[in-house]
């Protein structure tokens, strides 16, 4: 929860990305110990300044078997629609009907 938070909080601060990006890289590595509520908090800070770090956690998850719900990947849909990131948007969106 700790990373989850204090992601949050540097966004909040607007704090460089790549501060955003070791965040990420860390979480990778605790993957199997983080809560749907902690990813979805992750995945909401972390497309607001590290975008590319959020979609890589993203994929290292779903490699570790992790399921992430669309709470989990709504920030993600949400940042590459405003950025029009359309093919990055066209695939989160199809991750929402995979089980």
């Amino acid at each position: 929860e700790g990373l989850a938070i204090s992601a949050w909080a540097l966004v909040e601060l607007r704090c460089d990305a790549t501060v955003l990006d070791a965040i990420a890289e860390t979480a990778k590595g605790q993957v199997a110990a983080f809560a749907q509520e902690e990813f979805r908090m992750l995945l909401w800070a972390l497309p607001h300044g590290a975008l590319d770090s959020a979609v890589s956690l993203l994929e290292h998850a779903e490699a570790q078997g992790r399921h992430l719900t669309a709470q989990c990947l709504s920030s993600l849909i949400a940042e590459a629609e405003q950025t029009e990131l359309h093919q990055l948007e066209a695939a989160l969106l199809q991750r929402l009907g995979s089980p």
